[in-house]
């Protein structure tokens, strides 16, 4: 076999090449026992918020159970409620939190608690800010898109809002891992790598940290997977598919190429399939997908 001559020899790139991979695989390696190590901690998150999450999941909690949970934090309660101004919760002020139960329902009041608390704890003030700004704004948008795709294929929305939001929360904790290690900060272009390699990981341990259902778990540890162990999971393809949407209505990442792994072609398809969702219901689903991203970029009242 003919050897074919490598076009960068003699130039000393191929040198250069060789040095940042090493670089790469290092800075991967060195995570992996920092996420693997017993002593390592994710953020903590506001008690009420996950107390919420959990009393939610619940059929028999009360209105008044949820708004004596939230009242118990009232800086979590205040930001929830201007977070509830938002023009796609309908036109009128949501003025209390009475007033938000009856417009939005419990479930949904325990997303806004639990996106206030990612947002305040997690999405904002990490080592790569700009990079986790596009994070947090995908994971608010994919969030939203889950609740659509599961109105679209009549499955049932029960936390897909926050399956949807949680599904890349790795990404922004691996940032935070590397901020903490004794080396020199690398920058964002080099560390895709292994935020991509890693988040899933680093998301799951998170979700069972902060004692999120087991569920939400598993979905964020293989939420780029349409099957596990052979076995396909209805609303792993949903979250799927809003990742999918969410990165078409944002385009590429404003800041330091590649940005985080997009959702595979082929996977896309096979999970449009597992919900039978038909080419033209998909143009509709992005039809709907456009309108609501546009409601969501509205200011607050």
């Amino acid at each position: 076999m003919a050897l074919t001559a490598d076009p960068l020899y003699g130039r000393g790139t191929h040198h250069l090449v060789d040095a940042q991979k090493a670089l790469e695989d290092q800075l991967e390696w060195r995570l992996r026992e920092v996420l693997k190590s017993p002593s390592y901690r994710p953020p903590v998150l506001p008690r009420v918020a996950m107390e919420l999450v959990a009393a939610t999941a619940k059929v028999d909690t009360s209105a008044k159970k949820v708004i004596e949970l939230l009242t118990s934090d009232p800086l979590l309660a205040t930001q929830v409620l201007r977070m509830a101004q938002s023009a796609i919760y309908g036109s009128v002020p949501i003025r209390s939190l009475d007033d938000a139960v009856r417009r939005l329902g419990t479930r949904r009041l325990a997303d806004l608690a639990m996106e206030t608390a990612l947002t305040s704890r997690v999405f904002r003030g990490g080592p790569y800010s700009e990079a986790a700004d596009d994070v947090a704004r995908h994971a608010r948008l994919t969030g939203h898109m889950a609740r659509l795709v599961c109105k679209n294929t009549a499955l049932p929305a029960e936390n897909a809002f926050l399956k949807g939001l949680l599904h890349d929360v790795g990404a922004i904790l691996v940032m935070f891992a590397i901020a903490d290690m004794r080396i020199e900060k690398p920058p964002i272009e080099r560390a895709w790598r292994a935020i991509n390699a890693l988040h899933a990981e680093a998301g799951a341990l998170a979700c069972r940290a902060w004692k999120l259902p087991e569920e939400i778990a598993l979905l964020v540890e293989h939420h780029h997977s349409v099957t596990v162990d052979g076995k396909t999971h209805p609303m792993r393809c949903a979250i799927m598919l809003a990742d999918a949407i969410a990165d078409e209505r944002e385009g590429p990442p404003r800041i330091g190429s590649p940005g985080l792994q997009r959702q595979a072609h082929r996977d896309v398809l096979a999970a449009r399939a597992e919900l039978s969702i038909t080419p033209d219901k998909w143009k509709t689903l992005l039809l709907e997908a456009t309108a609501l991203a546009t409601e969501l970029s509205a200011p607050s009242r």
